[in-house]
């Protein structure tokens, strides 16, 4: 039973072309990454002793010009040189391209690596996209491998269907809800 669970599970893994072995070790160069980025917010956090208050800096631009990701802070200072953005009392906009807001998330204090699109965020910090929340402490994030992890005190919620249903199509393909159960 076990040499069968093990060649069903491979099976499906290559079936969807799953590599849990490079799955793993990426795992392990964004946990290292995060460690790096958490020395980084300690560094910005020591070295930022100018900072600008109630700023809001668009960190990604739509092709024609409009917003795709705004950072909003109380406080923040930005490090030409290193590309680092530091900021404290956050708020991040993620806006699609009809310009409304996809996703928020909101933190305490926080660095952004403008070069390699990734970030930590100290303390408390929450995420929302659709109808679902997360939030925790310690927070990092790359854009580039869309990848958010945090790391302690996590907590999820999710209530109903998210703008559209997409999570929910998603998951069920062409299947609609209706009465209590579901039918094609």
């Amino acid at each position: 039973m076990k040499a069968f669970l093990a060649i069903f599970c491979m099976t499906a893994a290559a079936a969807f072309g799953f590599d849990s072995e490079a799955w793993l070790a990426k795992r392990a160069a964004l946990d290292a990454d995060a460690q790096r980025m958490r020395s980084v917010w300690s560094d910005c956090s020591a070295a930022a002793t100018s900072p600008a208050e109630n700023l809001a800096i668009p960190l990604d631009l739509y092709e024609d010009g409009s917003p795709k990701f705004i950072l909003k802070a109380e406080k923040a200072q930005i490090f030409i040189d290193t590309k680092l953005v530091w900021a404290e009392g956050v708020e991040a906009l993620l806006y699609d391209r009809r310009g409304a807001v996809s996703a928020r998330a909101t933190a305490a204090n926080c660095v952004i690596d403008r070069k390699t699109e990734c970030g930590w965020c100290e303390g408390h910090a929450r995420v929302d996209y659709g109808s679902y929340s997360l939030e925790g402490e310690g927070l990092y994030f790359s854009k580039r491998e869309g990848f958010a992890k945090i790391f302690d005190s996590v907590s999820m919620r999710a209530s109903g269907l998210d703008a559209g249903g997409k999570t929910m199509k998603a998951l069920l393909g062409d299947r609609t809800r209706k009465g209590k159960g579901l039918s094609k």
